[in-house]
């Protein structure tokens, strides 16, 4: 069966999209090393002193808690919780600020030397 819409839905939605994307590239600043910097900062900042950071770790394994002690009220067989090492269980926030100030140090180190 022959469906010529489908045809032009698909290019249609093509155009559309394409002049979309177009249309939001000349519109996009140029976003700046120092600002992506600041931005690198700004999260750093919310890891290590946002109590809503903490809130929502504390909720991600209460949830796990949960959901587990739930599986082996079941019977489920081998239950497990399998996590993300990397800003899971281990805090790389050190390590992050760190590179930051490494970073900011490599490119001041280049302005003036």
């Amino acid at each position: 069966m022959y469906r010529p819409y489908i045809k032009f839905v698909t290019f249609s939605t093509l155009v559309a999209s394409s002049l979309l994307l177009l249309g939001l590239k000349q519109d996009t600043p140029e976003i700046t090393n120092a600002q992506l910097n600041e931005q690198s900062v700004l999260a750093l900042n919310w890891v290590q002193q946002s109590g809503e950071y903490q809130a929502l770790t504390y909720q991600a394994f209460n949830i796990s808690q949960l959901i587990f002690d739930q599986a082996k009220a079941k019977k489920v067989r081998n239950p497990a919780v399998i996590v993300d090492v990397d800003e899971t269980v281990l805090d790389n926030s050190a390590y992050q600020a760190g590179f930051i100030a490494f970073i900011s140090l490599v490119k001041y180190s280049n302005k003036n030397g």
